[in-house]
């Protein structure tokens, strides 16, 4: 349920303002100057409440053209009914608050209705479009609408958060016009001497007593900031248990009361209710409380913008449709405000092909058909790099980490491993645990074994996935240590449980060849072969859909092609292969190849020539496998053998399976 002032019971004196009894008639001039409000009020509150009935005939318009067989046919579609049937329970909330409250007025509200009623009659043009056209899902013109409901859908968060801070705007100019002059001196006073005890200035640092007198503050004359701060407290836990739950109606209270900053921490712990507890329906919340932050009028919040923009730009993550062009106008926009950790979404952006040279959306067919230019790539590269440098001035700690990367591996700049640890130290002295990772990984390159394991293993107990995982590589391949499959496994699990691709991969092979982690990994004793292939096939399959990897696809493929825990279906490698060849997986072309000479694909499926075209590109790849494949010209039983190519293929044998990307 959404949160309210009701919900607040931090003690007798905080709630709502006491309503006076529905009068709807036209009131004298001594009533008016009892209430406070002047006979204009009355008439903008009259108007206010027949545009907004007005405007919740054109939402429920809106919701009743989009339940068209054909606008469902569009995935969108639905996310944009949910958002207007939130939008409408916002309106009622908003009605039935305007009825109780007589002695408010509403200047901001009434003149947010005015502006926003004709974008939504607008709105109704493009259902009457779609509910007139032929189109199936598959053609261009439905993908021309989709675009359209995602922009209407923007329109309708835009309306959303604006609408709430015309409404705390409001909220706010009542508080002023209503508060005691000595009690806002008094609450100020309170405040300030809770800053005190937080801060430690003038007396002992003291967190319980600076709870105490913000809560004296709120008590006294609903004082927002000092709700704010308490909020911080509970969340993090200072001066007291940490309790998520009493934060969140902190922040609420003090967002409904005008408060900027709390809507975005409102939002992200509503994001975390979602990312740790799988509470679907708060992700929504989530986005609202962000939009609302990152919009506000004259002074947007670029915490928010960049929180808002990143759930746009990983909508896989967060369960709603994936818009990198509004996400890259958000992180900009945030970016030109002086937002370092904005300049580093822009760079990563540039840097990972996202967006080309000119800022402009690159899809994935354009960045897997190279339609950049090495010249063109690397005007991008250097677009990155300045947006690295300028927030890396600014003491940022992902953006040196990643200009110590743009070194480290000459993207765009010449390689230069002095200037990469240069970076990566002042990363680290931020507190960047990956800078230290990556330190210790340049030293073990350099045969300094003993500093590079210390530095890797001082990261590791810090939580950096990136030093688990070049542990394990160590201890696999036995870099300065001996060799220690349990080890190695262990410490690929311990990254693949933060998420880091490469050591979810590692972990899939591990579990496909039976190798047990050290350590807590018994539980990994106890499940058969079958349960074993099973779990590494859904890591494969998490890896490639989620990360993007196409060595993913390539494994699933080699699954499905050796009957490894599924049944065996050579229509299903088939069919992996292509989407991990289609990604740039060598490895996936040259089993493409293979399956064509052992004929267990058709002329139809898969052509000679087609199956020489993937060995060519998989060689000028790099994959050694092809070019020994190409040499040989022809694939015969016995050379095919002799290079381990026999038909019950493991993935230990597989060559280049890991891809460096």
């Amino acid at each position: 349920p959404r949160l309210t002032l009701k919900n607040l019971n931090i003690n007798n004196n905080v709630g709502a303002v006491v309503a006076t009894p529905k009068v709807l008639k036209k009131k004298s001039a001594e009533e008016l100057e009892e209430m406070d409000i002047s006979q204009g009020d009355i008439e903008e509150r009259s108007h206010l409440r027949e545009n907004l009935k007005e405007l919740m005939e054109d939402l429920n318009n809106l919701q009743d053209k989009s339940l068209t067989r054909k606008a469902l046919s569009i995935k969108s579609v639905r996310e944009f009914r949910s958002r207007v049937g939130s939008f409408k329970k916002q309106i009622v909330n908003f009605q039935q608050f305007m009825e109780k409250h007589q002695k408010y007025t509403f200047h901001h509200t009434a003149k947010w209705v005015e502006e926003h009623r004709e974008k939504f009659v607008l709105e109704t043009n493009l259902w009457d479009k779609i509910k007139n056209s032929r189109f199936s899902l598959f053609s261009s013109r439905n993908k021309r609408y989709k675009g359209r409901v995602q922009h209407a859908i923007r329109n309708i968060f835009e309306a959303m958060s604006t609408f709430n801070h015309a409404q705390a705007l409001d909220r706010q100019s009542h508080l002023q016009k209503v508060q005691n002059k000595d009690e806002l001196q008094d609450a100020n006073n309170l405040f300030r001497k809770g800053q005190n005890y937080f801060y430690g200035h003038t007396v002992p640092r003291d967190w319980q007593k600076a709870r105490d007198y913000y809560k004296q503050a709120i008590s006294t004359a609903r004082h927002a900031q000092a709700a704010f701060c308490l909020g911080n407290m509970l969340r993090e836990g200072q001066g007291g248990a940490k309790d998520e739950e009493s934060a969140k109606m902190h922040y609420q209270f003090a967002a409904e009361m005008g408060h900027r900053d709390s809507w975005y921490w409102l939002g992200r712990l509503y994001e975390n209710d979602y990312l740790n507890y799988n509470i679907k329906n708060r992700m929504s919340f989530a986005l609202e409380c962000y939009s609302t932050a990152a919009t506000w009028e004259d002074d947007p919040f670029p915490p928010a913008m960049v929180a808002l923009g990143f759930t746009l730009e990983r909508g896989d993550i967060y369960v709603n449709d994936t818009d990198v062009k509004e996400a890259f106008r958000l992180y900009m926009e945030a970016a030109r405000l002086g937002f370092a950790p904005a300049m580093n979404h822009v760079g990563l952006m540039f840097f990972q092909g996202k967006v080309n040279h000119d800022g402009n959306v690159q899809s994935k067919a354009d960045i897997a058909n190279e339609t950049e230019t090495p010249q063109l790539v690397k005007y991008r590269y250097a677009h990155a790099k300045s947006w690295f440098t300028q927030g890396a001035s600014l003491n940022h700690a992902g953006c040196n980490f990643n200009l110590g990367r743009m070194y480290e591996g000459g993207f765009g700049v010449e390689l230069a491993e002095k200037k990469a640890l240069h970076h990566y130290h002042l990363a680290m002295n931020s507190g960047h645990v990956d800078a230290e990772a990556s330190i210790g990984y340049l030293m073990m390159k350099h045969g300094e074994y003993k500093k590079g394991l210390e530095r890797l293993a001082s990261a590791a107990e810090k939580g950096s996935s990136e030093a688990h995982y070049h542990l394990g590589e160590a201890y696999e391949h036995g870099r300065g240590v001996g060799v220690g499959l349990g080890v190695a496994h262990a410490h690929y699990i311990a990254a693949a449980d933060k998420k880091h691709p490469k050591a979810m991969l590692k972990h899939a092979h591990f579990l496909f060849s039976g190798h047990q982690p050290a350590g807590e990994g018994g539980t990994y004793l106890k499940i058969s072969k079958k349960q074993r292939y099973l779990k590494a096939m859904d890591i494969y399959k998490l890896v490639a859909e989620t990360h993007g990897i196409a060595e993913g696809y390539n494994c699933m493929g080699l699954m499905y092609e050796e009957g490894c825990g599924v049944a065996a279906s050579h229509e299903e490698a088939l069919k992996y292969y292509k989407k991990a060849a289609e990604g740039g997986c060598a490895q996936a072309m040259v089993n493409l190849a293979l399956m064509r000479e052992r004929g267990r694909v058709v002329e139809s499926e898969l052509s000679s020539d087609q199956a020489l075209e993937y060995l060519e590109v998989a060689g000028r790849l790099g994959n050694m496998q092809a070019k020994l494949l190409l040499a040989s010209k022809t694939i015969v039983a016995e050379r095919a053998e002799s290079l381990g190519f026999e038909a019950g293929l493991s993935v230990p044998l597989q060559v280049d399976m890991m891809c460096v990307g």
